[in-house]
């Protein structure tokens, strides 16, 4: 099984081994989940005053009256707006008491006491928040937007790991709303608890991947999140050995990212899969023909190449590592003829890589990043 892209060996030494290639636990997924529209944060008191505003007069709302939807949304979205203010306020004061820590234990003691009470009105928030959702679920069938409070309401409950519960309420708006623009993202959803749970029972990862497919369905830019979709399947390919299908699908990402750039999150998913790409690349493809496979998909504007070799060079080296010297030599000296700006660390590379065929070892770290040092730098 090939090494996980997410942890990088030092150039020239050999990689630390990792049981299956996993995506970066922080890849843009390429429209937030859950996301509302949001206006700009004002004091914690303010909002906790108008939310009691708010509560006051729905309770004195008629269930007849056709406000009492409205003042129920706007009372899910308040409580959702506490809910993610007091967890930025938990991680803010988690971060400061661990600074504290080696300081004083004190002051680190109260950062903690801070951190545990907004915790606890995150949590308070977001039962508010899912107590709202469902009330407009259960008693205004024909609410124009249901298909938000319903997709809102499902990912409220995955916050809180009642991921049955979600799961119910994801069905429902498939059910209820079969043509609502957040069916994408409920197969995700799917997609990704399914992509989760497989991490201790590999039997899931094809139930992931055909939710990722069912993704794939639905055509950008009005589904925000196909292209996350295509990166998570080229995970699922690469994890199967199925490299040729990986390859596709990181390709398929790429061309997303190019075509719909201004959607969110797209061109941090090209950059992501084209750094990914090349470890897949070196597992089937022709070392010969990097240049011709990389240069389309680099994002290389028509007078410069030097993404490409930036690609290259990293496909040579995953051959380095993987000890293949006679398909390193292949990029390296396509390289050093192509790329006349690094031409020094390319032919030192030829060189040393050359010797290590002949040699059948490799030189230390030390000695390649002598030679390397012997260059002049890029201009």
């Amino acid at each position: 099984m090939a090494t996980s892209p997410a942890i990088e060996a030092p150039r020239g030494t050999s990689p630390v081994a990792a049981p299956s290639p996993a995506p970066p636990a922080d890849l843009p997924r390429g429209a937030p989940r859950g996301e509302r529209p949001s206006r700009s944060p004002g004091p914690r008191a303010t909002l906790i005053t108008e939310i009691s505003a708010l509560e006051q007069v729905f309770a004195s709302t008629p269930r007849s009256s056709p406000g009492r939807v409205t003042l129920a949304r706007r009372l899910a979205e308040a409580y959702v707006e506490l809910e993610g203010a007091s967890s930025t306020d938990k991680r803010s004061a988690e971060l400061e008491r661990d600074s504290l820590r080696s300081r004083s234990a004190e002051a680190a003691a109260l950062k903690q006491a801070q951190a545990s009470r907004s915790e606890q009105v995150a949590l308070a928030a977001r039962g508010k928040a899912i107590k709202y959702y469902t009330l407009i679920k259960d008693e205004y069938p024909d609410y124009a937007q249901l298909d938000e409070v319903l997709y809102y309401l499902a990912y409220e409950h995955e916050q809180a790991n009642d991921h049955a519960e979600a799961r119910k309420v994801y069905m429902e708006l498939k059910a209820k709303r079969p043509l609502s623009r957040y069916i994408p993202d409920v197969y995700l959803a799917f997609g990704e608890r399914w992509f989760e749970e497989a991490q201790g029972d590999p039997s899931k990862m094809d139930l992931a991947a055909q939710a990722y497919e069912q993704v794939l369905g639905f055509p950008p830019p009005g589904n925000k999140v196909y292209g996350y979709a295509c990166y998570k399947l080229a995970f699922i390919h690469w994890n199967k050995g199925e490299h040729e299908k990986a390859l596709a699908a990181f390709k398929k990402t790429i061309d997303f990212g190019i075509q719909f750039a201004e959607l969110p999150g797209a061109a941090s998913l090209a950059s992501a899969a084209r750094r990914d790409i090349v470890p897949v690349y070196a597992l089937k493809g022709d070392p010969a023909r990097a240049y011709a496979f990389f240069r389309p998909l680099s994002g290389d504007p028509p007078s410069s190449n030097q993404r490409t070799f930036k690609m290259m060079d990293d496909l040579g080296q995953s051959y380095w590592d993987a000890a293949r010297y006679p398909e390193a030599l292949t990029v390296y000296r396509d390289l050093a003829a192509r790329d006349s700006a690094g031409v020094c660390a390319h032919g030192v590379r030829v060189d040393l890589t050359s010797s290590a065929i002949k040699t059948g070892s490799a030189p230390s770290g030390a000695d390649l990043a002598r030679a390397l040092g012997a260059c002049p730098p890029r201009p």
